[in-house]
């Protein structure tokens, strides 16, 4: 899946979402691996109360860190989710502003760092300043938003490019597309003890 390319994805995950966590931690896992902590910055947005379960990992990684190294874009409820939200906001604010008045214009390149947000429940971005940055139609902010469902019919409208792993169906989704385009896949397995691991070595 190309996150730079398709701006807003969805993962439906049945029941608990816990399909989801699988492909989760494939993407994180090949993103943590393949760039640096400078170039590609990852955020986590959770209430569920069981972070410390599924994405404990995820406090490991240098992603996380903002670019002073003051602040871990990590919440746990909706508390820290407004924390979050607000460094970010600011972040696509200054991005927004400098690219309208064509500050640091080149379109050949996407700003870094390049963050990539994870949101457990939509509603954890609903009426927040956000919101703008994640539904923006430019696509030069430098900014990929992946949203967890446990169906398919409950992700956002927006989302273009959806990962289906429930009882019904395990493979890709185009919106678009319907039935037609649908791609089925076998997914490849990374458990979070392997995730656990993977983070506290890098």
């Amino acid at each position: 899946i190309d996150l730079m390319k398709h701006h807003l994805v969805g993962i439906a995950g049945g029941e608990n979402k816990r399909g989801a966590d699988p492909i989760l931690y494939n993407l994180i896992a090949q993103i943590a691996t393949q760039n640096c902590y400078t170039d590609v910055k990852l955020v986590f947005l959770s209430d569920s109360g069981d972070f410390e379960e599924r994405w404990k990992f995820a406090l490991w990684l240098p992603h996380v860190w903002s670019e002073n190294r003051k602040f871990r874009f990590a919440a746990y409820d909706q508390i820290d989710a407004g924390e979050v939200l607000f460094e970010l906001t600011e972040v696509f604010r200054r991005r927004f502003e400098e690219q309208r008045e064509g500050i640091n214009q080149d379109n050949q390149k996407m700003p870094l760092p390049y963050y990539i947000l994870f949101v457990e429940d939509e509603r954890l971005i609903a009426g927040e300043l956000i919101e703008k940055y994640v539904y923006a139609r430019e696509k030069k902010l430098g900014l990929t938003t992946v949203f967890l469902a446990e169906r398919y019919e409950d992700l956002p409208n927006n989302c273009e490019y959806i990962i289906q792993n429930d009882e019904k169906f395990s493979g890709f989704c185009y919106a678009k597309a319907g039935t037609a385009g649908k791609l089925p896949v076998q997914f490849d397995i990374i458990t979070k003890e392997q995730m656990d691991a993977l983070a506290r070595k890098i």
